[in-house]
């Protein structure tokens, strides 16, 4: 993942379940944005922490939205830049 990249929301981090304990069918988002700059990671944070979200990286959406510190591993990349 690299500044420039278009993605989208992906389910990489949650899980959803029902009631009964089965996986929950993930809906696949359609809202596509551009990231524009990815954050170093927090040597304060634990590593597992780090391992489990990824580094943080702003997003500038279609909507024209600015999502700043997003979880790259929440993120799907759909077409990477050149």
């Amino acid at each position: 993942m690299k500044v420039g990249d278009l993605v989208r929301r992906s389910s990489g981090i949650l899980k959803a379940y029902d009631k009964e304990g089965n996986l929950k069918p993930q809906i696949r988002s359609k809202e596509v944005g551009v990231i524009i700059a990815i954050r170093e990671s927090d040597p304060f944070s634990p590593v597992n922490f780090t391992k489990m979200i990824g580094v943080g990286v702003d997003v500038l959406w279609a909507n024209g939205k600015l999502q700043e510190n997003y979880a790259s591993k929440g993120l799907e990349v759909i077409s990477e830049s050149r």
